[in-house]
């Protein structure tokens, strides 16, 4: 009967420290059922926006407009009445994000580090180190 304890034991301390370790995100989650893309493909309104220097924290305003993310890999800013449009893929092993939109003649690709996605929380660092932090709408 000790033996099989002994086992049992081994056993879940060898699965917890698997699941805490398999995390991608440098802020979560460990694991998650649902596909990254799954997780992504939604819209995401701004909560707070944390910079990078200084660690000074802004939160979010009510016209600060929101993001989506569609599964066909088409991308959506909306602020207000102006909505500008782009694709997204994945970049870094699915670490990052890159984002290209056009705007008055112009191509621009930016590239961010996700730290967080889950179905509600969608955290991202700039170049910069400048993070913003979403919520699912």
């Amino acid at each position: 009967m000790k033996k099989i304890t002994t086992l049992f034991l081994s056993a879940a301390f060898i699965m917890s420290a698997m699941l805490t370790s398999c995390g991608k995100y440098e802020d979560g989650p460990g694991f998650s059922v649902r596909s990254k893309k799954a997780r992504l493909c939604q819209t995401w309104k701004p909560e707070k926006y944390i910079d990078g220097q200084t660690g000074t924290e802004i939160a979010a305003g009510a016209n600060d407009g929101k993001v989506s993310f569609e599964k066909d890999g088409k991308f959506k800013l909306i602020n207000g009445s102006v909505t500008t449009e782009g694709t997204w893929a994945w970049a870094n092993d699915k670490e990052g994000i890159a984002i290209t939109f056009s705007a008055g003649g112009f191509s621009s690709t930016t590239t961010s580090t996700i730290l967080r996605l889950t179905m509600k929380e969608f955290w991202i660092k700039d170049t910069d180190g400048d993070k913003t932090h979403y919520t699912a709408e």
